[in-house]
């Protein structure tokens, strides 16, 4: 019998060609997202832009469908509203900022690394379906979803992300 897993790391598929490609930098804190209320960012022009459900650099973005799902599971939870423009087609699509509750939950770190054996201490999720895990502050963070919260996205066919099952104890 197989290893039955309870938590997911959630990422961009980078299989997914014509992504936006987000302008946007913030001082030296590149990966910063916009702290404003509602905030336009310019994608790079292309011709034809697929707007996946689930963007994570350079910093989580999630389509609508995807922001509704994730308060169904988590309840309240701070969104800000991101206007992606495409300047030549005169094109904006909205997407949702979250800012994710932070939980140390990952085995502890050697040398300020990401554990390379990713197993989920379920007692400190919180009950939690959707967080962010940040290893020391310099290195990109990894988003974790609760299973009921991956089988919900996978029925409302939500595209651009991809899972790998997490170890629990």
């Amino acid at each position: 019998m197989g290893l039955v897993y309870k938590y997911f790391q959630i990422q961009s598929d980078g299989r997914v060609a014509n992504t936006p490609d987000i302008l946007y930098e913030s001082g030296s804190r590149k990966r910063t997202a916009p702290q404003d209320e509602i905030v336009q960012i310019y994608v790079k022009d292309a011709p034809c832009i697929e707007y996946i459900d689930f963007i994570e650099k350079p910093f989580l973005l999630v389509s609508d469908s995807f922001k509704r799902t994730a308060m169904l599971y988590n309840g309240e939870l701070n969104c800000r509203a991101v206007v992606l423009t495409e300047k030549k087609a005169c094109c904006q699509t909205v997407y949702w900022h979250i800012d994710l509750p932070e939980v140390d939950c990952l085995p502890p770190r050697k040398n300020n690394a990401v554990p390379t054996n990713r197993v989920v201490n379920t007692s400190k999720t919180g009950g939690l379906s959707f967080i962010k895990y940040q290893a020391p502050k310099y290195l990109e963070p990894l988003y974790i979803i609760r299973l009921d919260f991956a089988e919900s996205i996978i029925r409302r066919g939500l595209v651009g992300f991809r899972l790998t099952g997490l170890e629990h104890i």
